[in-house]
């Protein structure tokens, strides 16, 4: 997940967490469930709360 948390499209959170989280929740058929505001406005993947 590392290359991928580096390559992100658009404009993602700039912590290295919340990159790792995000590349995860990039995987085919993945919803990020989070009440973030930061992971919660990256237009890129699937989000629920």
């Amino acid at each position: 997940m590392a290359p991928e948390a580096l390559l992100l499209p658009g404009e993602p959170p700039r912590g290295p967490a919340g990159r790792m989280i995000l590349a995860t929740a990039r995987s085919p058929g993945a919803v990020l469930v989070t009440r973030d505001a930061g992971l919660l406005a990256y237009p890129h993947v699937r989000t629920l709360w």
